[in-house]
């Protein structure tokens, strides 16, 4: 694959990911009764699960690179979003509400972490 097509098809995937990232907050934060936004942690364990499979693809089954490329940094660059996570971080720390801010790091690092394993998992168990 030439670089010119790599580039356009990572900013194919990545328009796909962001549109997906919208809709998700568009969707859940409507729904959150907390301070945690739904639709970015949503975005985002869904990034790291999609990364975790992709890389489990990589290192075991030879998926080629460029198609790596366009998955890992378009697709899950495009539907995970560490500015918003930090930002919503920020808001709730600067208005004083420590826990918030605090829960949100916890349950997006957690739950980021364990789907990137389960994406691996997943992926190796499927492809034996």
């Amino acid at each position: 694959m030439t670089a010119l097509l790599l580039a356009l098809a990572v900013g194919g995937a990545g328009a796909a990911g962001a549109v997906v990232r919208v809709w998700l907050d568009l969707a859940l934060n409507r729904l959150q009764p907390t301070s945690v936004p739904l639709g970015t942690l949503c975005a985002n364990v869904a990034g790291s699960l999609v990364l975790g499979a992709v890389m489990a693809a990589t290192l075991t089954s030879g998926l080629r690179h460029d198609v790596q490329i366009v998955l890992a940094v378009g697709l899950c660059g495009g539907l995970s979003t560490y500015s918003s996570f930090g930002v919503a971080t920020m808001r709730e720390w600067l208005a004083g509400r420590y826990g918030w801010a605090g829960l949100n790091v916890a349950v997006n690092l957690v739950l980021g972490y364990a789907a990137a394993a389960l994406g691996w998992l997943t992926f190796t168990l499927l492809s034996g």
